[in-house]
């Protein structure tokens, strides 16, 4: 090789870095600033994710930067089953310091380096797919708002895009890089004890070997066996140490969710992909990645060539669906697994459409989607109709027929137009809601938890015990030892006991009549501190209050 091409070869790979790096840049940035801003709590989620999960899942970890010991008897502990992401935001906390910042920041991390990896494995095999979901995960309105929050599906995500990257690369070596089929194993097994939905995963995983060549049927079955006995040692830990916490985990989390009657299972199943949790803030890239879906497993079925990355993409959403499907209730942030494979869908089939051969989507599929198109507009129309909600999201889904039309009048005559138009209106509706929701910031959670620490520090003067249903997350701020009241509740006159809390923060004040039946003698007597309205109280309607608890 000359000279003269080596330089060629070194600019175009220092120019592949920063721009890659200008585009993480820009994702960190667009996540990172105003970490303390609410969440469109009351749009994008009427759960209580926003007031009480970030708490529930980093608990064990400030406790343990607290006193020393992770585990909380009596109370509920998120480490038991999730000890990699305590693990995480123990360091975070030992290393930069207490608050709900460091810990949100920490989950900014975890994102930036879950879109790297997506992108690195689909530049290998699609140039232009890898930039195009390079640009799509930057600005997913979606994965913006959950990746500012400090949830452990976040990690899940990076670990299973780091197994499933690992076990690509082994494969791609033709079996030589047994490296990187280790690393496959302890990313899977890390992903296990981050959240036991990574097993959702494992046909997948099952599927990539199986494919590239006969010779790896005996790696599939080591690998089989290396995640049985990987789960059956998590599973023999639980029971041998923790079996309260991980029989309350799993009913409260599964067991309690998952129904097996056959008519239960067809309204969930129904309901779920009639309204997939979070399609209406990405009505174009979830219409597309549904066409594309269907579109590769026709072609499949016909035998016409197809990359691998469009079949294992394809099983990743399918498999991810038919798993959600069988609960009879997730919130939105369950569906964060599937956006990797949306995403990298979207950028296959805009690949696709750019490439030389001609695309033709039989109008059957198009018909389909169609049909799942028109009952997200009439959920949006629902929501107006019935509950007054006038947020952007119930709007969102007519643009859902965009793709449809494009594919259905413009693809064949101009494939060009199709995709710059595609291209234009995924960037508009992203940029606007991105738009919207900064230009409308609220800091309503942090302000409050700003004010009560200064109201117990004056009472105090020292680190308090707070007990409440949103205790726990309120504890990254007060930097304090907290009781959850809303879980194990059998065992809650015992955990109040020994900890004695003097402070009671509820969301839902209504909490205070079930306290005070079970427990007349410690919560009889409260002194009314202080009361906020918090994310326009979206969930109970009510302001949250902090109480002073004066037990006989």
């Amino acid at each position: 090789m000359t000279e003269g091409r080596q330089k060629v070869i070194k600019r175009k790979s220092i120019s592949f870095w920063l721009i890659i790096l200008s585009a993480l840049f820009v994702f960190v940035l667009l996540r990172g600033v105003a970490i303390y801003a609410d969440a469109p709590a009351a749009d994008i989620s009427r759960s209580g994710v926003f007031l009480a999960d970030e708490g529930l899942h980093g608990y064990n970890a400030l406790h343990w930067v607290l006193t020393g010991h992770w585990y909380v008897k009596d109370d509920i502990n998120h480490g038991v089953n999730s000890p990699v992401f305590m693990i995480y935001e123990y360091a975070l906390l030992k290393g930069f310091g207490i608050s709900l910042a460091t810990v949100r920041y920490g989950a900014v991390g975890l994102g930036m380096f879950s879109l790297l990896i997506l992108f690195l494995m689909l530049v290998r095999e699609r140039v232009i797919a890898g930039w195009i979901v390079l640009v799509l995960g930057v600005v997913n309105y979606p994965l913006l708002i959950y990746q500012r929050l400090a949830l452990l599906e976040n990690c899940l995500l990076l670990l299973l895009l780091l197994a499933f990257y690992c076990l690509y690369l082994f494969c791609r070596s033709g079996a030589r890089r047994k490296d990187m089929l280790a690393a496959f194993w302890i990313a899977f097994f890390a992903a296990l004890l981050v959240k036991s939905t990574a097993l959702f995963m494992l046909p997948l995983f099952c599927f990539t070997l199986i494919y590239y060549k006969s010779q790896f049927k005996h790696t599939v079955l080591i690998s089989l066996f290396m995640i049985i006995l990987l789960t059956g040692f998590i599973w023999f830990v639980h029971i041998r140490y923790y079996v309260d916490d991980w029989i309350y985990y799993q009913s409260l989390y599964g067991l309690e969710r998952i129904t097996t009657d056959p008519l239960q299972l067809i309204k969930n199943y129904a309901r779920f992909f009639a309204h997939l949790k979070l399609y209406a803030f990405m009505p174009l890239l979830y219409t597309v990645a549904v066409v594309a879906v269907f579109y590769n497993l026709y072609n499949w079925y016909k035998r016409n060539k197809l990359d691998l990355s469009e079949k294992l993409f394809t099983l990743w959403l399918l498999s991810g669906m038919a798993f959600l499907g069988l609960f009879a209730y997730s919130p939105p942030r369950y569906s964060l697994i599937l956006l990797p494979a949306i995403l990298a869908l979207n950028g296959l089939f805009f690949n696709r459409i750019a490439g030389k051969t001609p695309v033709s989507i039989p109008p059957l599929i198009l018909l389909v989607v169609a049909i799942l198109t028109m009952s997200q507009i009439g959920f949006g129309i629902y929501r107006v109709l019935e509950y007054d909600q006038l947020y952007l999201s119930c709007f969102l889904p007519v643009l859902g027929l965009v793709p449809i039309l494009l594919f259905l009048f413009v693809l064949r005559k101009n494939p060009f137009k199709t995709l710059l138009l595609l291209g234009i209106f995924v960037f508009l509706v992203h940029s606007v809601q991105i738009v919207v929701y900064y230009s409308t910031l609220n800091f309503s959670l942090s302000n409050a938890l700003a004010e009560m620490k200064r109201e117990l520090v004056d009472e105090e003067g020292a680190s308090p015990v707070l007990c409440g249903d949103s205790s726990l997350l309120a504890a990254f701020e007060l930097r304090c030892q907290a009781v959850d009241i809303m879980f194990r509740r059998h065992r809650l006159p015992a955990l109040i006991k020994r900890t004695q809390p003097r402070y009671l923060f509820l969301e839902d004040s209504s909490q205070l009549d079930y306290l005070q039946n079970i427990l007349p003698d410690y919560f009889g007597q409260v002194n009314l501190l202080d009361h906020w309205t918090i994310m326009n109280n979206y969930l109970h309607h009510q302001d949250a209050v902090l109480y002073r608890v004066e037990p006989k």
